[in-house]
């Protein structure tokens, strides 16, 4: 967060917290750690992160009592840095510009989400440079998780965070094994035949030529081909005289008759 609301947001956090949870007597209103091994797990990212605590339990690495707690700029290289937190621990850092942030995401592993809070408009500068310039599985502006919630929006990290796509059309698309089907009519004419050997340097040239400057399906090399055909054949005629403005109207005009004909 920005350094000149860190102390305005971290006491209004920690005051929010107290209320929720009553430094955990509402235990009812706590949710709890999926088994007993991530339990222990989180109450350990809390051992030697070198930062400070805003809220928790500074206790809970010897007492196994997590509470939900709020570090303030812990070291990059401890355990809650390195590792996927997935508990109730919440790591703040400051930074004095926007861009500062985005080097300090770019700096670590790639998240499985980046979260914006900020002015929701694709006019404000700061959003869309984070959502460029940062890397992520998912970006979402003024909410945190939700878009797990929605079953067509595809779910996943990137790098660091995993890979692949789960829900909707992507999660059928990463559970498929597609297989390509080309279906094409051979051609031993130029440019085609150069594909095969022998692999002179004429042919490498050409080649190199092609692939460089005609990137075009065999269908998209049809087309051309025949529109090609087409203005050179317009071409002719009118060059040769066979057609011209005077039997373009002529040819208008017995159209016209036959559209009238076929109203009738």
């Amino acid at each position: 967060m920005h350094n000149n609301v860190s102390e305005k947001f971290l006491t209004k956090l920690k005051e929010t917290i107290d209320a929720l949870y009553k430094e955990g007597t509402k235990k009812a209103t706590l949710g709890k750690c999926i088994n007993k091994f991530h339990h222990d797990r989180c109450c350990q990212l809390l051992a030697d992160h070198g930062g400070t605590m805003i809220v928790g339990n500074p206790n809970a690495p010897a007492d196994n009592k997590i509470l939900p707690s709020v570090i303030l700029n812990p070291l990059l290289d401890s355990a809650l840095m390195k590792d996927e937190i997935f508990g109730p621990i919440l790591p703040v850092f400051t930074y004095k510009n926007i861009g500062e942030a985005i080097e300090f995401v770019n700096k670590i592993e790639k998240p499985l989400a980046v979260y914006y809070f900020g002015r929701n408009s694709w006019s404000n500068p700061n959003l869309m440079r984070v959502k460029d310039e940062t890397s992520s599985g998912a970006f979402l502006v003024n909410d945190i998780a939700v878009h797990f919630l929605n079953s067509d929006t595809p779910f996943g990290g990137v790098g660091g965070s995993g890979y692949g796509r789960c829900h909707g059309k992507e999660g059928f698309l990463q559970c498929s094994n597609t297989k390509s089907v080309m279906v094409k009519t051979p051609l031993n004419i130029w440019p085609f035949t150069v594909i095969h050997p022998p692999y002179t340097p004429s042919n490498q040239k050409t080649i190199r030529l092609l692939m460089n400057t005609m990137d075009y399906t065999q269908m998209q090399v049809y087309k051309r081909l025949f529109f090609l055909a087409l203005f050179i054949f317009f071409a002719w005629l009118v060059l040769s005289k066979r057609l011209t403005v005077k039997k373009l109207r002529k040819f208008k005009a017995m159209a016209g008759m036959a559209m009238q004909m076929m109203r009738q």
